[in-house]
C-alpha cells in the first residue's frame, strides 16, 4: 500500500512538473509570437515609407 502511494504521488508531481513546464513553454512561444509580429509591423511600416 505505501508502496503504491510512493508511486501515486510520484506520478503527481511529475504531471505538475510537465504542467508548469508546458505553460513556460507556451509563454515563451507567444512572447516569440508577439515580437515576431512587431517586426513584421516594422518591416511593413519601412515599406510604406520607402514606397
Amino acid at each position: 500500500m505505501q508502496d503504491g502511494l510512493i508511486l501515486l504521488e510520484e506520478y503527481l508531481q511529475s504531471s505538475i512538473d510537465t504542467r508548469i513546464a508546458d505553460q513556460l513553454q507556451a509563454g515563451e512561444a507567444s512572447d516569440k509570437l508577439l515580437y515576431a509580429a512587431e517586426l513584421w509591423q516594422a518591416a511593413a511600416d519601412m515599406a510604406a515609407l520607402e514606397g
